[in-house]
Parts: C-alpha cells; sequence; structure tokens
C-alpha cells in the first residue's frame, strides 16, 4: 500500500525511469490505488502502467489474477518487493510459466524463516534474491534460501 510519495515510491519512479531508458515497459502492482496523486502522475509520465490486484490475503483467486495480468503484460522482468511469501513463490511460479526471463525478489527483513519454511521455497523460486543488507543476506542463507 502506498499512502505517501516518500523514498520507497521515488526508487520505484526512478526504477521505472532506468527500465523506460533501456527501452522496457513498466507495470507497477499495487494492492489498492496509491495515494499520492503526484506519484500517480509521476509513473504514468515515465510510461509505468498501474496494475491494482490485491495479493495479500491467502486466495486460491491469486493465482488466476496473478496468471491473467502476467499473460496480459507479457514481462521480461518480475520484481517482488515487501511481498509474503505466498505472493513471492506465485510470483515466480506463474512469472517463468508466463515466459518471464528472470524473477527477483527484494528482501528487507526476514520472519520465521527456516530450511524447512514455505518462504524458502518461495525464494528459491527465484533467479535472484536481493538482501538490502549483510544481516538480512545471512538470515536468508541460514534459511536455506541460495
Amino acid at each position: 500500500h502506498s499512502t505517501k510519495y516518500g523514498a520507497m515510491e521515488d526508487y520505484l519512479a526512478e526504477t521505472v525511469k532506468a527500465c523506460g531508458d533501456l527501452g522496457r515497459r513498466s507495470v507497477v502492482q499495487y494492492e489498492s490505488m496509491p495515494r499520492s496523486l503526484k506519484y500517480c502522475d509521476a509513473l504514468r509520465g515515465l510510461g509505468a502502467q498501474l496494475a491494482i490486484l490485491p495479493t495479500e490475503r491467502r486466495s486460491p483467486g491469486i493465482v488466476p489474477a496473478l496468471w491473467k495480468l502476467f499473460r496480459a503484460v507479457d514481462p521480461s522482468v518480475v520484481h517482488t518487493h515487501f511481498s509474503r511469501a505466498h505472493v513471492i513463490g506465485a510470483a515466480a511460479t506463474i512469472g517463468r510459466v508466463a515466459g518471464a526471463g528472470t524473477v527477483i525478489s527484494m528482501v528487507h527483513n526476514v520472519h520465521h524463516l527456516t530450511p524447512f519454511s514455505f518462504g524458502r521455497l518461495a525464494y528459491n523460486r527465484c533467479n535472484k534474491v536481493l538482501a538490502v543488507s549483510e544481516a538480512v543476506r545471512r538470515d536468508l542463507l541460514a534459511g536455506g534460501v541460495r
């Protein structure tokens, strides 16, 4: 959920700009419409499409919804950020089946990750797992993420 135009939103806008500079199109998925009109206008001005798709609840409906989105978008890269394990696992699996060449997950913190948890399986479906700090990287490795 985005409630302001802060550092995270600025990061995403810069990522969209960098992708655009490389000739790539960006689709940014949110649970609900971001509240900052300035942010929404900035994304649209950079050529990004906003996709509103609730994914936080563990619902079987997430699979067909992601499939429909990925088939419509035809992504070359899927990048999850601040997602729960069920979303990361679904996005990684459906993204690959839909033809995405790369699936990335950015991780800010790790909760209850063990070598036997679903989170480990979800992260290991990704091509790249990016830890924001050395401490998070160590936690991911201890939890069995390669």
